[in-house]
């Protein structure tokens, strides 16, 4: 009897909890190398960057999967809000007045009312600039590194991917006209085939293709 994609992704019997453990372990252990001091280590880079892209695959895959799922691009929209933002929050405060006050050099004074510390709060919670700070002023000042919740650079990109994803399921699945759905999943499958190339085409030409 055959076992379809689709049927598997709709119930729980898979997979996918399995592969999200094995690519923290990944991450974690390839963090351990630059955490401790010792530096980077070719091979535990390799594994945190191949990790880090089974993250992104997955959720590429699952967000996808509930963009189709709902009915209205709003309730989209809803979900990847509430997915993010409560839990980032909440992180951000924590790293920022426990993490931040109980490791800081800086008299307390200081530490709140720096601008670094504000841009830090600000940047990360709202998610919408180029880069976003991932050091506070006066925190491990003494430490192989001196990154505050070094994991929180990925969401920017999460974030624009799912903005990308909101507007084309927009054209393509929330459009009733057939020709309107076929001249947007062309023009999708055209862009998403020559950035592919272009992308591998400079990847491999780069002297350090890993950074």
């Amino acid at each position: 009897m055959k076992t379809y994609l689709y049927s598997v992704v709709a119930s729980r019997d898979n997979n996918f909890n399995l592969m999200r453990f094995c690519a923290a372990m990944g991450v974690f252990i390839s963090h351990t190398f630059l955490l401790s001091g010792m530096g980077f280590k070719s091979a535990a880079v390799v594994l945190g960057y191949v990790c880090v892209n089974v993250f992104f695959i997955i959720s590429g895959f699952l967000v996808t999967k509930s963009l189709i799922d709902r009915a209205h691009i709003s309730s989209f929209a809803l979900s990847r809000v509430l997915r993010i933002f409560p839990a980032l929050i909440a992180a951000v405060l924590f790293s920022t007045f426990v993490v931040g006050l109980a490791f800081t050099e800086l008299p307390t004074g200081e530490f709140l009312t720096s601008n670094n510390t504000h841009e830090y709060l600000l940047k990360n919670i709202l998610l919408i600039f180029p880069e976003i700070p991932e050091t506070l002023p006066g925190v491990f000042l003494n430490a192989a590194n001196a990154t505050v919740n070094a994991p929180l650079w990925t969401l920017p990109y999460d974030i624009k991917l799912y903005l990308l994803l909101g507007i084309l399921g927009a054209l393509i699945l929330y459009r009733q006209s057939k020709s309107a759905k076929t001249l947007f999943t062309t023009v999708f499958v055209f862009i998403t085939t020559v950035s592919m190339i272009l992308y591998v085409t400079r990847y491999s030409l780069r002297a350090d293709p890993i950074d």
